[in-house]
């Protein structure tokens, strides 16, 4: 099972470089009904972040940063959907748990500065 879950993966990141998201979405689900995974979390939680669909975003990324705490793209893409939804400050927790892991993590070095400005 977990060899078809990671060929459904594959897959939905072949489909979404040729722009369809909707195929893509739904291998995904179909990926993680097979095997769980942060990965496919984040996936589906920065497509819809990048629509702007931030209920779904942050759904999936809490559940893929639940998965992968350690995770330093889930996490920055956590602290976006958390920013854009107006929950600056458990945005700039997230961030400052990040960069104590990593500081030279530019991505959220950068969105913290931001948030900070505000």
């Amino acid at each position: 099972m977990e060899d078809l879950g990671y060929l459904k993966f594959s897959l939905a990141r072949e489909a979404l470089e040729k722009g369809n998201e909707v195929s893509a979405i739904a291998l995904l689900q179909e990926s993680l009904a097979l095997n769980e995974h942060f990965k496919s979390y984040e996936l589906l939680g920065d497509i819809f972040l990048k629509r702007k669909d931030l209920i779904q975003a942050r759904q999936y990324l809490e559940k893929a940063h639940g998965l992968n705490h350690r995770n330093d793209k889930t996490a920055t893409l956590l602290a976006e959907t958390l920013a854009a939804q107006g929950d600056s400050m458990k945005a700039i927790r997230v961030l400052e748990d990040l960069i104590l892991r990593n500081k030279n993590y530019g991505p959220a070095q950068k969105l913290l500065k931001q948030l900070e400005k505000t």
